[in-house]
């Protein structure tokens, strides 16, 4: 299976962090893959980014599952990218 080398998502994040904060800590724990971040809107008290997260193989599940373990939530998938760099 051909691997995701960068996946772009909209995310909600706690209404508690700054999306400064939750990006580096997102970064942390998904390893070595960089995140470039675009705050969005805010819905209810939770602002909404986009995050473009680049890296050697990119897991979906696992990032859902990460920034869901952080206080946030993954409300969409706009697009992906597979295949060598």
């Amino acid at each position: 299976m051909t691997k995701i080398r960068q996946l772009v998502v909209r995310v909600l994040k706690p209404e508690e962090m700054e999306v400064i904060p939750f990006v580096q800590r997102l970064s942390r724990e998904l390893g070595s893959a960089s995140i470039y971040a675009t705050p969005l809107n805010v819905h209810g008290g939770k602002e909404e980014a986009q995050l473009q997260i680049k890296g050697k193989h990119i897991d979906y599940d696992e990032t859902r599952d990460k920034v869901q373990k952080l206080g946030g939530s993954v409300v969409g998938l706009e697009a992906f990218y597979c295949g060598k760099i």
